[in-house]
C-alpha cells in the first residue's frame, strides 16, 4: 500500500517519542481534543450531506422512481390516492366520452326498422323543425349552438308552458318551412345535427342519404313514436344531454319533470276517469289524439282518450262515431299564441250540430292546450298539470 511520506513521518514519530510521564500526559489530552474536534468534523460533514436536495434535484428524482410513493406515510395516504384516480375523460359516463352510439329511426311506427347512429364528437350546428324540438334543444341551455329553425320566417313564438325559454326562442332564425329550405342552404350552414319529425327525413325533405353524406345527424324523437310514454321523453333528454355533453342538466330536467307527475298522482289518487276527446283538426272528419304521448298525457291527468282503443298516435274519426262514444270532456290543440285562436276553435265546435248530444257540450267542458308538449316537449308535465287542473279542479283547491 502506498503511503504519503508525511503520514509515516507521523506515525515514526509518534512510536518512537518516549515523553517523560508529566509530559506524556500533556501529551495525551491533546490527542483527546484533535481526536474529539475530527469527530465534531465528520459528524458536521454528515449532516450536510444529509440536508435536503434543491427543488430541481427532487423533481428529478421523483420523476425516476414513481415506485417510492407506494411507501407512502400514512399522513399522505389521501393525497397519493387522489393522485392515482382515473381522469374524467377514462370514466366511462363521462360528458364528452366519445365515440357515442344511439339507436334511432326515422319511422314512428311501432315496428320502425332501427339503425345505429355513432357520435365520434358533440355536434356544433342545429337545426330543428318546430317548437316541440326548439323548446326541447333550448331547456338544454343548447341555444348557441341552433343556427335556426324550418319554420316560416317571421313565425311568432308558440306559447310554452315553460315561460322562460320564449325569450331565448324569438332570437332564433326562422329560416323557412322544410319544403323552401334546400339542401344546400342546409349543407351552406354546416348543419352537423336535424332534429325533427319522421316526415321530416322522407325522399321530399333531407333523405338518410343526404344526411350521412354530408354528415348531418338525423334525430327524430323517441317521445314521437306512436307508442311513446313519459319515460321517452326522459329518455330524450338523457340521450340528448349524453350526444351534448349536458348530462347533468338533462337529469335535472327529468327530476323536475318527475316531480310535477309524481304531485299530480298523488292528488288524483281514487279519481273517476274522464273520456275526452282530442280535437286537432278537421271538418269532414276528426284527427285526434289516441296513443303515444297524447293518450299518457290524457291517462296521467286523470282522463282518457275517447278513442285508446285505437293503436295510433293520431287517427281520423268520424264524427258519427264520435256522437256515439259521447265524450265528457272536448280537448283541442291550440296551434297559436293567442287567446283568439281559443276562442274560435270554442266556437267551432259549438256549432257542430253532432256535438250538441255529447255530454261534453252539454256540460260547457271544452279547454284548449298547447300542442307541442302534447307531443312531447320541454313543458309536457306542466301541460299534464294544467289538464288535471281542468279536469279535476277540485283536487287543486
Amino acid at each position: 500500500m502506498l503511503v504519503s511520506p508525511g503520514i509515516e513521518k507521523i506515525r515514526m514519530t509518534t512510536f518512537v517519542c518516549r515523553p517523560t510521564p508529566e509530559k506524556e500526559e500533556t501529551v495525551t489530552k491533546k490527542w483527546i481534543a484533535l481526536l474529539l474536534l475530527a469527530a465534531f468534523v465528520l459528524t458536521l460533514a454528515a449532516g450536510c450531506a444529509g440536508t435536503q436536495a434543491p427543488a430541481a434535484t427532487q423533481a428529478s428524482a421523483a420523476a425516476q422512481a414513481p415506485e417510492a410513493n407506494t411507501q407512502t406515510p400514512a399522513a399522505t395516504e389521501e393525497p397519493a390516492a387522489a393522485a392515482q384516480a382515473p381522469a374524467p375523460a377514462e370514466a366511462p359516463e363521462a360528458a364528452g366520452n366519445y365515440p357515442y352510439s344511439v339507436v334511432m329511426t326515422t319511422n314512428r311506427a311501432l315496428d320502425a326498422a332501427t339503425y345505429e347512429d355513432v357520435y365520434e364528437k358533440a355536434p356544433e350546428h342545429i337545426i330543428c323543425s318546430g317548437f316541440q324540438m326548439l323548446y326541447i334543444l333550448l331547456d338544454l341551455g343548447l341555444q348557441d349552438r341552433i343556427v335556426g329553425m324550418l319554420s316560416a320566417p317571421g313565425t311568432a313564438t308558440k306559447a310554452c308552458y315553460k315561460s322562460e325559454l320564449i325569450a331565448a326562442a324569438d332570437s332564433i332564425p326562422r329560416l323557412g318551412k322544410s319544403s323552401e329550405v334546400s339542401k344546400e342552404e342546409l349543407v351552406a350552414l354546416n348543419c352537423d345535427f336535424l332534429m325533427g319529425w319522421d316526415s321530416l327525413f322522407s325522399d321530399k325533405n333531407y333523405d338518410p342519404d343526404f344526411c350521412n353524406q354530408y354528415g348531418i345527424h338525423m334525430y327524430f324523437p323517441f317521445c314521437c313514436y306512436d307508442a311513446a310514454t313519459f319515460e321517452d321523453i326522459y329518455k330524450d333528454y338523457e340521450v340528448l344531454g349524453r350526444i351534448f355533453g349536458v348530462e347533468e342538466l338533462a337529469a335535472e330536467k327529468v327530476a323536475e319533470m318527475k316531480e310535477i307527475i309524481a304531485d299530480v298522482q298523488a292528488r288524483l289518487a281514487g279519481t273517476e276517469t274522464i273520456t275526452i276527446l282530442n280535437y286537432d283538426s278537421g271538418e269532414e272528419d276528426v284527427f285526434t289524439g289516441c296513443q303515444g304521448m297524447p293518450g299518457n298525457c290524457f291517462k296521467l291527468a286523470g282522463g282518457i282518450s275517447l278513442f285508446d282503443d285505437i293503436q295510433k298516435g293520431w287517427a281520423h274519426v268520424s264524427w258519427e262515431e264520435i256522437v256515439a262514444r259521447n265524450p265528457e270532456t272536448i280537448v283541442f290543440n291550440n296551434y297559436s299564441t293567442t287567446q283568439d285562436e281559443d276562442e274560435s276553435t270554442t266556437a267551432f265546435l259549438l256549432e257542430q250540430a253532432a256535438l250538441a248530444s255529447t255530454t261534453a257540450v252539454k256540460e260547457g267542458r271544452i279547454f284548449g292546450i298547447h300542442l307541442d308538449p302534447m307531443e312531447g316537449s320541454a313543458d309536457s308535465a306542466l301541460a299534464v298539470l294544467e289538464l288535471a287542473k281542468f279536469l279535476h279542479p277540485d283536487k287543486f283547491e
